[in-house]
């Protein structure tokens, strides 16, 4: 589950990079954020509004030139089309989750596993032979992946993920177990 647009950008003549872009805010001036896509390339390139390292990318975040989450009041520009006053705006992805979103878009451009995937590969180990270690791993996998995709890791859009949920809260730590241990396992 991704929020990202797919795109691609000519490298060379006979050659593509493959790329997504997410929307965020660029900071621009004195409480004043432009609405910008954040382009988002397999080979980790980054381009908000200057191509950087993914390194490079988590530092603009985490301070404050690419927000996910606007101030009381502040001005938004989207191109030259518009602009606003931001007077009661809503925000679902924090500055982590983005960064952690857009590591999955580069993992997902490459063909490796998202932390959705490893996720439910945690999952599957788990149901496979559930102990304390397991869990763990499965408790991890879980917190790695951006709290705006955990309503479906499982990818079941009825039971959503709450066996998984019911697992790490201790409701049900162990499934099949009536009392919940795992002493012979």
């Amino acid at each position: 589950m991704t929020s990202a647009y797919r795109i691609c950008q000519p490298v060379h003549e006979d050659d593509d990079l493959w790329g997504v872009f997410l929307l965020a805010f660029i900071h621009c001036g004195e409480n004043e954020y432009a609405l910008s896509p954040i382009y988002v390339f397999a080979d980790g390139q980054i381009d908000c509004w200057e191509m950087v390292s993914f390194d490079e990318f988590k530092q603009k975040v985490r301070s404050g030139r690419v927000v996910t989450q606007l101030p009381a009041q502040a001005t938004i520009r989207i191109s030259s089309l518009a602009s606003f006053t931001a007077t009661n705006a809503s925000c679902d992805v924090d500055a982590e989750d983005f960064i952690l979103e857009v590591a999955d878009e580069i993992e997902e451009l490459n063909r490796r596993p998202t932390s959705s995937k490893r996720c439910r590969a945690a999952w599957e180990a788990y149901k496979a032979s559930p102990s304390d270690a397991t869990k763990q791993v499965l408790r991890r996998t879980f917190e790695a992946v951006p709290k705006h995709h955990r309503k479906y890791v499982l990818g079941d859009m009825d039971q959503r993920d709450h066996p998984l949920l019911r697992v790490l809260s201790g409701v049900e730590p162990y499934p099949g177990v009536p009392d919940g241990s795992c002493a012979d396992r």
